[in-house]
C-alpha cells in the first residue's frame, strides 16, 4: 500500500469509530431517560420508565388501554399501570390517570414537560 491508500484507509476507520460513537450515545442517552413526574393522589414522586416526553408521544404508547411501568420514588417500587386517560396537553404539565394493577385504585399522574 502506498502512503495515500494507508491515509484514506486511517481516515475512513475514524470516520466509523466516530459514527460509533455519536450515534451509540444518542441511543443510549434517548433509551435511559425517563419521564418524571409526580402522583398527584399520593405526593410521591414518579418515572415512566419508557422514554421521555417526546418519545412517549411519538410512538402513541400513551394512549388509553396501554400498560406502562411507574417507579415511585417513596415506596422504591415499580408497578404496572393501565392509562385510562391523558389529558389534552395544555403546553403546562401532562396528567394521566391510571389504574393501578397492583392496589387496585385510580390515581392522577402529572408528568414534567422536558
Amino acid at each position: 500500500m502506498d502512503k495515500m491508500e494507508k491515509n484514506f484507509e486511517l481516515a475512513a476507520w475514524v470516520i466509523l469509530f466516530l459514527s460509533v460513537i455519536y450515534f451509540g450515545g444518542h441511543f443510549i442517552s434517548a433509551n435511559a431517560t425517563a419521564w418524571d413526574g409526580i402522583d398527584l393522589d399520593t405526593g410521591s414522586d414518579i418515572s415512566i420508565d419508557t422514554g421521555t416526553r417526546a418519545t412517549i408521544e411519538s410512538t402513541e404508547s400513551m394512549e388509553p388501554g396501554m400498560d406502562i411501568e411507574v417507579y415511585d420514588f417513596d415506596s422504591n417500587e415499580s408497578n404496572d399501570v393501565e392509562i385510562q386517560y391523558t389529558h389534552p396537553d395544555t403546553g403546562g404539565p401532562v396528567q394521566v390517570e391510571v389504574y393501578n394493577y397492583t392496589t387496585g385504585e385510580y390515581s392522577v399522574l402529572e408528568m414534567e414537560i422536558k
